[in-house]
C-alpha cells in the first residue's frame, strides 16, 4: 500500500488516496503537478504506458516529486 497526495502548481490539493496492490491512478496531464508518496517503493510508475524508474525505496517517503514525463523517465536524483 502507498498513501499518495497530488498537488497542483499553486499548492492546491488535487487528490489524496491510498493505492493498494493492483490499483491504478492516472495523473491528469497538467504542468506543475507534484506527488507526495508515503511508500514510494510500492508504486509502479509509468509514462505513456512505458515503465519509469522507481521513485524511491520501499517504505521511503518522497515529497515534491515533479510529475513531469521527462523527469519521471529520468528517475530520481542519486541522493533520493
Amino acid at each position: 500500500d502507498s498513501w499518495i497526495q497530488i498537488r497542483q502548481a499553486d499548492g492546491t490539493l488535487l487528490a489524496t488516496l491510498v493505492l493498494r496492490e493492483g490499483d491504478v491512478y492516472r495523473v491528469p496531464d497538467r504542468p506543475g503537478l507534484t506527488l507526495m508518496a508515503g511508500n514510494a517503493g510500492a508504486l509502479a510508475v509509468s509514462v505513456d504506458g512505458a515503465p519509469a524508474p522507481p521513485i524511491g525505496a520501499a517504505g521511503k517517503v518522497r515529497r515534491d516529486v515533479l510529475l513531469d514525463p521527462d523527469a519521471l523517465r529520468a528517475g530520481p536524483p542519486p541522493s533520493e
